[in-house]
């Protein structure tokens, strides 16, 4: 996890340990694929999606006027000065990708959760195995052409006493999860998860170990633009429950104590939100 106005930090939240997807549209579909030569097959299952162009979530289509304007808020937090969501979520994507291509599994697991962080793991032993290594494309012309970065959805979690696997009751983009045995006046997690779109030709490549010459991404595209997808999550603040703020307990959920929060990734192009390749 990352805080946006310094540095790494842990967040300890691991109570958690399903996430409903944000979006349900085929992320990873066959449209997604890159050709691949025999010897990188094994990027074909890693959690990053090494060459995809394309724009592979649909527009979300199914915004009321509330959660519209959510949206537009949160967007309007990434150059915002209090917020300065753009340059928070670019250096987690940059510390992300810089991480994977070190093998780096204590920094990930310190800016992801655990589930991502797991997955990531075993997938770069699997590359070790196969002799295939990571490289950065790109990283030097980030000065000079910055990512393009939107949020293109968002839940919010209201948790108290159960686990996200077992949904209470699910409305739109507020996901309330309370035990029928929870008692009045203890404690719920109300968090925020958002969706975010990079557009950037910074990106990993693959060679092979034995043949550093021969690359996944061959030299005419690696100047190309690619499509990535992150989940971040963060916690936005906790209430003990009362009769009349249960009754109205999604009023609650909202942007008033965004001022000094902490990210973490959760998901990556996909990887558990969306359809597998």
């Amino acid at each position: 996890m990352f805080h946006l106005k310094s540095t790494f930090r842990r967040f300890a939240n691991s109570w958690r340990k399903f996430r409903s997807p944000l979006v349900k549209h085929p992320i990873r579909n066959k449209s997604t694929k890159i050709s691949l030569a025999d010897s990188f097959k094994p990027v074909r299952d890693f959690p990053y999606i090494f060459g995809n162009t394309q724009n592979v979530i649909s527009i979300i289509k199914d915004f009321d006027s509330h959660d519209h304007s959510i949206l537009m808020t949160l967007n309007s937090m990434l150059d915002d000065s209090d917020h300065c969501l753009r340059e928070g979520f670019t250096f987690g994507y940059r510390a992300l990708l810089n991480m994977i291509k070190d093998h780096d599994v204590t920094g990930i697991g310190q800016i992801c959760d655990s589930n991502l962080k797991q997955d990531i793991h075993e997938e770069m032993g699997e590359l070790v195995y196969n002799d295939i290594e990571l490289k950065l494309e790109n990283e030097n012309n980030l000065e000079h052409e910055p990512m393009l970065i939107d949020i293109i959805d968002f839940n919010f979690h209201i948790s108290g006493g159960m686990d996200r696997g077992a949904n209470s009751e699910m409305n739109s983009r507020y996901h309330i999860y309370i035990s029928e045995d929870f008692e009045m006046g203890s404690q719920v997690n109300i968090d925020l998860e958002v969706l975010v779109r990079y557009v950037t030709n910074f990106k990993l490549n693959a060679f092979l170990s034995k043949s550093p010459g021969t690359l996944l991404i061959p030299d005419t595209q690696i100047g190309d633009e690619e499509v990535h997808y992150v989940t971040y999550e963060t916690n936005l603040s906790q209430l003990k429950l009362n009769f009349w703020s249960f009754l109205t307990l999604r009023r609650y959920a909202n942007l008033r104590n965004m001022d000094d929060v902490s990210w973490r990734i959760t998901d990556i192009d996909g990887r558990f939100g969306g359809y597998r390749r």
